[in-house]
Parts: C-alpha cells; structure tokens; sequence
C-alpha cells in the first residue's frame, strides 16, 4: 500500500503532504496568535488554585498579573507556543495514521436513523483524540504550568495516560462531541452554516469549560477528578469553575479571524499554484488536443474524400458513413483520443473556456469540476500531451 502522505501534484488540489503542511501551519499560526488570551485565561482558571498552593500569598498570581508585557512576550509565552505547536504536530500525525482506519471501523452511514449518526460521530471523534491526547496529553499539562509560571521540575515526555487530569479530559471531549453534534439539528434548519456553527462552537466551549478548569487543578495537584470537583465547589463555589471562560470565547474569536486570514494567503497560493500547473496550462492543454484531433479528422477525411473522387469513375458512389467508417477505422490517429464519451465532450467543452482571475476562484470551488480534471490529468491519453 502507497504512503499516505507522497507528493503527488494533482490538477484539481494540493498534493496530500502540501494539505498537511498547511493544515499544521495554519493552526500554529491561530494559535499562536491566540495565545496571549488563552495564557490569561488560564491564569484566572487556576487562581484560586495558584492561591491556595502558595497559603494564601497573592503575591505570585499579582505577579503574573502585573503586566499584559509579561503575557505576550515573555519567555514562558514562547515555551508556551513551543509546546502547543509540538501538541499540533502530534494531532496532525495521529489523524494522518489512525484517522480513516478508525472511520473505516465505525462507518457512519446516512441512513442511519438520528441518534445513531450522532453516537457514531461522537464515538468516533472520541476515538481519534483519546489516541492523541495519549501522545500529547504530556504537551498540554508543560503548556498549561508554563502559561502560569510553574516550571515543571521533570520535563521527561510520557504517555498521556498515566499523568493527572487524563480522564478528565476524555470526558470532557465526549461531552464536547455530543453537544456539537446534537446541537447541529437545533440550528441547522434555522441558521446558514458558517453562523450556526460558530455559535455551537462558543455555546459548547462555554459549557465545557468547568471541566477544563477541573482538570487543570489535577495539573497543579496531582488529585483525582471527584476531590478536585469537591475542593472547587466547597471553598469558592460553583462560580469558580467559569473562571476565565469568557476569554477562551475571546480566544476562540481571535483564532477564527486569524484562520481567515490564513485561509486568504493559502487561496492565493493555490491560484499560484494552479496558474503554473493546473488552469492555464489545462486550457492549453484541452485547445492543444482539440486542435490535434480536429485537424487530423480534417486531413483524413480530405484525402479520402478527394481519392475517391477521382476513382469515381472506375468506382460506385460511396456513401459518406462509409467513409467516415474508413476514416475512422483505418486513417485516424489513435494516439491522442479519449475513449470516454463524457470526457471527450468535458475537453472540447474546456476548450472554450476563457477565465480571468475572479472566475478562476469559482474554477477552484466546484467540487465536481475538480474531480473532472483530476480525471482528465490521470488518462493516459490526455497524459500524452505533454
């Protein structure tokens, strides 16, 4: 079996490894970005917490407060960045190696009745993050003490399993799934797309974000997920576990708008892309073909025209499907047709096309367009043009 990431340049998209550096790119770019606001989310998460480790001093959760400076730019912000990116890389390569194989298992179909789909849907996003969150749960526990200044005495990497808060945050990504899947038929029939699935994403963050503070107590404590809910709720109340949960909506925001951002450099390059090796060069390409293959019909049916013409005294009248049998049959080259029917046409029919720079951009967006050309470049016969 090939290997699922080999550069192979595709008329119709980026090459599987050109996707994965992009995807990866593009998430370590938001979150970096974001990262400001999640650090100062995290440290209102873990006040309380960081106050009662410390006997009641305010004066280290004073000084982590001190100066918006000492967030963003400092070098714990830096290590921060460092370990998410390594927690990114490990998402990316788990889902690379696990992710259609677990899907394959769980198989979800559309007729599937309602709360099937949703079950399987959870079950399999549950599957796939438990197998990340078990390689990179470490990365997330370094991220998280180095966002509220505890440097970690052991910084030796080990499975996320056997560390504090890995239950908690199993949970949490089950409850997490099923709301966003649930909720999909709440607001699906009432809202477009991009604004419902904004809000789910707010609303579920939001919901979860008592767990996330649970958990993040097990990090400084080393307690279990019931002594720590207990520890919470009885010294500061039900309050405390939304601590810092309207800046993780205001990190969810930024890395939105910095995904859209990333999203417009990654469009150009894609235009970049397809100018050099895909959309004028296919245009050229199909005119090229049509041109060949018109032209040889041309000459052939001339020259068997024009032989029977001046044999027509010696020979009967022949009709012109006759010939047309003979050209086809016997003069015609081969070498460049396209046996498919419905290919053929597509050719002549890109033949035509003249796009300008905005009409490349709904080129790039039909789906089924693509998935043409892509066809079109794996026939051997087209492939003979260049």
């Amino acid at each position: 079996m090939a290997a699922p990431y080999i550069s192979n340049p595709y008329a119709s998209g980026l090459s599987n490894i050109e996707k994965f550096v992009f995807s990866l790119c593009r998430s370590a770019f938001c979150h970096s970005a974001a990262m400001p606001m999640h650090r100062y989310g995290t440290i209102l998460q873990c006040k309380n917490t960081l106050i009662e480790m410390d006997d009641g001093d305010v004066t280290h959760f004073e000084q982590l407060m001190s100066s918006w400076r000492n967030i963003v730019v400092d070098q714990n912000s830096a290590i921060a960045v460092k370990y998410r990116t390594c927690l990114l890389l490990t998402s990316h390569a788990t889902a690379a190696v696990f992710k259609d194989r677990v899907k394959r298992r769980i198989n979800v179909q559309r007729t599937d009745k309602r709360h099937i789909r949703i079950l399987k849907r959870v079950l399999f996003s549950t599957v796939t993050r438990v197998i990340t969150f078990s390689f990179g749960h470490w990365f997330t526990t370094m991220q998280s003490l180095y966002c509220i200044d505890k440097t970690p005495h052991d910084a030796q990497w080990r499975f996320g399993f056997t560390q504090s808060g890995f239950g908690t945050l199993c949970v949490t990504t089950i409850l997490d799934q099923l709301l966003w899947y649930s909720s999909y038929y709440w607001f699906a029939p009432f809202l477009s797309k991009p604004i419902h699935s904004k809000i789910r994403t707010y609303a579920s963050n939001f919901l979860i974000h008592p767990l996330y503070t649970i958990m993040r107590r097990q990090m400084l404590t080393g307690e279990s997920m019931m002594d720590a809910i207990r520890a919470l709720i009885t010294r500061y109340g039900y309050r405390s576990l939304f601590d810092g949960a309207l800046c993780e909506i205001g990190r969810s925001i930024i890395y939105d708008v910095c995904g859209k951002l990333f999203d417009v450099v990654l469009k150009k390059y894609v235009l970049w892309k397809y100018d050099v090796y895909g959309i004028c060069n296919t245009l050229d390409l199909c005119q090229e073909y049509v041109h060949i293959v018109s032209r040889d019909s041309l000459l052939v049916h001339g020259w068997v025209r024009e032989f029977i013409a001046q044999d027509q005294k010696r020979h009967p009248y022949i009709p012109t499907h006759i010939v047309d049998l003979i050209v086809n049959d016997f003069y015609h080259e081969k070498q460049f047709d396209i046996v498919d029917t419905k290919m053929h046409k597509f050719v002549h029919r890109l033949s035509k096309t003249r796009l300008d720079a905005h009409q490349q951009s709904t080129f790039l967006s039909d789906g089924q367009f693509q998935n043409n050309v892509k066809r079109l470049f794996e026939n051997k016969k087209f492939q003979r043009m260049w």
